[in-house]
């Protein structure tokens, strides 16, 4: 690894301040000096990224995505690629995240597609079980397999034809998964649309609560007493684009109106902005990995916090940088742009805070680095003269 000096950048550090001009300077995969003030730091022997005031500033984490999923319209195609094929996409797209279990379900539940003619566990979407020592075998099983995250789906989902307050899985079932996953060190997610379940979320212990739409006074009280150990990626992505943006599938917004989405949007919106004023930790995340919540799209969402829950771009920005250290358990060392923190960095051409939408463009991605290692180098973008990496 090379020591780089990005120098001539405009730093925005993930800590809530105001962004400033200054040079930051990697050594190894971290960071090693952070100044304030333009040409501050000496150069020689360094390769110098001159970000020609380009932002710089930490690289984004998503608290909820399906890197196994293939940008298909339904459940069931999403599992009809060809095995060989499903493999090298799920190789390809699980370069960006960390591995979770296939979601566990019970029967009836969200994710059981078996048919009555075809009832054969293995082919449904979700892991089927039955009872508590049915979990236990099911949760053992995926923790061998070396998954980071147990998944759970503890309500309905509208589209799977299940409503979305529907609670499933019983209390025994949830506590038996808690309690092998935690034995493992390892950590739970949860589907969680229903009060109910998100209650479950917080008796049991699983950190990262998936929707929370319906969530109810005593859920509020009960997540916010335990806040500084769960987190909530409410999925605003999917509620918006399956209720106004999924008409190429058949899925109208009339439709969706029916099905029940536009009233959900309604509730979730301001049930987030009862948890933000709870101080309760909301996360980016939308689902991503539907036909019409595509791989790549997933800084759509900071624009969402804004437009529909009110946040201040410089809020939206820390829920993926900041917060997105802490649900990675790295908040000490991941997520701002301070001293001996991993050199896990984004340059892009523009101020986010300006204009989240720049975080969306490809082309305005002007470098990525991460563990002190470029994935993207200013120099790879064609037509960046602006952007000079040199050697000192």
């Amino acid at each position: 690894m090379a020591n780089v000096l990005f120098s001539n950048v405009r730093i925005f550090d993930g800590t809530g301040a105001q962004p400033f001009a200054g040079d930051v300077l990697v050594q190894g995969n971290r960071i090693s000096r952070v100044s304030n003030g333009v040409r501050s730091l000496p150069a020689s022997g360094l390769t110098v990224v001159d970000g020609g005031g380009a932002t710089l500033m930490p690289g984004m984490v998503e608290a909820h995505t399906h890197f196994a999923w293939n940008d298909q319209p339904s459940l069931s195609a999403i599992q009809r690629m060809p095995p060989e094929e499903h493999i090298l996409w799920c190789a390809h797209v699980a370069k960006r995240y960390l591995a979770a279990s296939q979601e566990i379900t019970v029967l009836g539940g969200l994710g059981d597609e078996t048919l009555p003619h075809l009832p054969y566990p293995e082919f449904s979407f979700g892991a089927i079980v039955s009872g508590a020592e049915e979990m236990r075998k099911t949760v053992r099983m995926f923790l061998k397999y070396g998954v980071d995250t147990i998944k759970l789906n503890l309500s309905g989902e509208y589209i799977a034809g299940l409503p979305a307050e529907f609670t499933p899985m019983t209390d025994e079932e949830v506590a038996i998964a808690a309690a092998e996953t935690k034995m493992r060190g390892k950590r739970l997610a949860a589907h969680a649309r229903s009060a109910e379940s998100v209650k479950q979320c917080v008796r049991h212990g699983i950190e990262l609560v998936f929707h929370a739409s319906f969530i109810d006074s005593e859920g509020l009280d009960m997540l916010e007493a335990a806040k500084d150990k769960h987190f909530v990626a409410p999925g605003l992505a999917w509620l918006i684009n399956t209720s106004f943006h999924a008409g190429k599938w058949g899925l109208t917004p009339e439709a969706m109106k029916a099905m029940g989405y536009h009233r959900e949007l309604e509730i979730a919106v301001e049930s987030l902005k009862k948890m933000m004023k709870r101080g309760i930790r909301i996360l980016p995340g939308g689902d991503y990995g539907f036909a019409w919540t595509e791989h790549g799209t997933n800084a759509k969402d900071l624009e969402y916090f804004v437009k529909y829950l009110g946040m201040s771009p410089m809020e939206a920005l820390l829920s993926a940088t900041k917060l997105g250290g802490q649900v990675m358990m790295r908040g000490h060392e991941l997520g701002q742009v301070k001293e001996g923190f991993l050199a896990d960095l984004i340059m892009v051409d523009g101020d986010p805070l300006s204009n989240l939408a720049v975080l969306r463009d490809k082309e305005r991605i002007v470098a990525v680095m991460k563990d002190g290692v470029f994935h993207r180098e200013p120099d790879a973008m064609p037509g960046r003269s602006r952007f000079r990496l040199s050697v000192a």
